[in-house]
């Protein structure tokens, strides 16, 4: 990611609706409202998803999601014209999209 998301992040639970976001010695107090347990749900959502990014280039998200997409548009029943015409076609797009995030 960036310098001003270092991974890993943590997520605690201090007191009532009152959770912190630990980000390598930095701390984010988030408090929830309403309903407590979705809140906590998006904050820990929050965390999985910075944490799983970690190392991958930001300008590479959007061709990460393009491809996920177009694989599942081809795997849906019906879905026509089909983007990737073959395996190959899917192992070259792979490549290419997990090449420019940086990923093996």
């Amino acid at each position: 990611m960036t310098n001003h998301t270092p991974t890993p992040w943590k997520v605690e639970q201090r007191q009532g609706q009152e959770f912190y976001m630990l980000t390598h010695g930095e701390i984010a107090v988030l408090r929830t409202f309403g309903d407590s347990k979705g809140d906590l749900e998006d904050i820990v959502r929050a965390r999985i998803c910075v944490n799983a990014c970690a190392g991958v280039n930001p300008e590479a998200v959007q061709d990460l999601v393009a491809f996920t997409q177009n694989i599942r548009a081809d795997a849906t029943p019906g879905s026509h014209p089909r983007i990737y015409e073959s395996p190959e076609e899917i192992r070259n797009a792979a490549h290419s999209v997990l090449a420019k995030a940086k990923l093996p």
